[in-house]
């Protein structure tokens, strides 16, 4: 592969990596491949590498940087090329020669390998996905659009670890999942899913009382932080563990946006989209926040009307997750405890350091939904 992005950004040429060290060009070619073979406008360059504030020559700097990036590409043989569109660039490049898009890949065939009743295929393949992320690197930052694009890929890296021990756990291979789920749960305490699979394990391999362990220090940490009892799943969990009883073993659940580049599932019968959950709403808000995707682009990739998806912009600045159900009327929210709900939800996505907060007032003073530069 010549294009990594997942942990460090390194652009592989015939006689090995390239020294990208220009702010300007890293920031570049990270947008550039986000969009594999798409355009990016040159407004979203620029809001990647100045944030909201770029100089009077953007333009002019951008298309430099990227006429540099050319000339590099093609000194040091590498196996792709930057082309001019309308509106910006767009990266021409093979997908199996993007880590990112390979790894998208994999995650998609085990999602299919399961929903065809092949679990062993779906977790060889849940595995290998997340074996392409490095143990530890520098994922792209620096500006509030790649600080929202760190987020989101670090949230589609929990979400396979998290399907991969789903499936690891149902296939009855439980051997290697509790040190790598321990260090996980450290890292993300409020994450309950992560912290349920951590409980089945521990459960599953004879460790009953640190299983039971591992759920109150997660009740102490909700309730300390966010003032919030564990979900439903969670304390069934529990109840079955002091019960000494399996979990049911139900299908894994998967959250298709994060991963998908062909949009939603369709209704198999009336050729309609499948209603999006709340949570599946707020992965398609980030992507439009992250810069992945304009509100036009994501209602013909996802199937959605645009007023629908700029009115969840509006309900997810507003409240957080708990705006995105479906059933929260637009307008003000009602809820008293909005800031709990956004912080529980920015934090179950990946700590996340985009300045949703920010946002959110910015919006509410403006009365206006976010706008995304096409």
């Amino acid at each position: 592969m010549k294009f990594h992005i997942l942990g460090d950004l390194k652009v592989e040429g015939a006689g090995g990596p390239l020294s990208l060290t220009s702010h300007r060009q890293r920031a570049a070619v990270v947008m550039l491949v986000l969009a594999a073979n798409r355009e990016v406008a040159v407004e979203r360059l620029a809001q990647a590498i100045w944030d909201e504030s770029p100089p009077p020559t953007a333009r002019d700097q951008i298309q430099i940087c990227v006429s540099m990036l050319r000339k590099r590409f093609g000194q040091e043989g590498v196996a792709a090329s930057i082309v001019t569109g309308p509106v910006g660039y767009a990266l021409e490049v093979d997908p199996a020669e993007v880590d990112l898009l390979v790894f998208e890949d994999l995650v998609a065939a085990a999602r299919r390998a399961l929903d065809a009743g092949h679990p062993e295929q779906a977790e060889r393949d849940f595995h290998a996905a997340v074996g392409m992320w490095p143990a530890t690197g520098n994922p792209p930052g620096g500006s509030q659009v790649l600080d929202a694009v760190a987020v989101r890929m670090a949230e589609q890296r929990l979400t396979a670890i998290e399907e991969w021990a789903a499936v690891r756990l149902d296939v009855g291979e439980p051997d290697g999942l509790v040190p790598v789920l321990l260090d996980l749960v450290a890292l993300h305490p409020l994450r309950e899913r992560l912290r349920g699979l951590l409980m089945r394990a521990l459960h599953r391999t004879g460790r009953r009382a640190e299983a039971l362990d591992t759920y109150r220090a997660g009740r102490e940490v909700l309730v300390d932080e966010l003032g919030i009892e564990p979900g439903e799943e969670l304390r069934q969990l529990q109840q079955h563990i002091i019960a000494d009883e399996p979990k049911p073993r139900r299908p894994v659940h998967r959250v298709r946006l994060s991963a998908s580049r062909s949009g939603p599932a369709r209704d198999p019968v009336a050729g309609r989209p499948v209603r999006l959950s709340g949570e599946d709403k707020a992965l398609l808000v980030l992507g439009l926040l992250s810069g992945d995707l304009t509100v036009a682009e994501a209602a013909r990739k996802y199937h959605q009307p645009e007023p629908d998806i700029e009115l969840w912009q509006r309900q997810f600045l507003d409240g957080g997750r708990a705006g995105l159900t479906g059933t929260a009327p637009p307008g003000p929210p009602r809820d008293p405890d909005l800031s709990a709900r956004v912080a529980e939800l920015t934090t179950a996505l990946g700590e996340a350091h985009i300045e949703l907060r920010t946002w959110k007032r910015r919006a509410l003073t403006e009365n206006n939904p976010l706008k995304v530069a096409t």
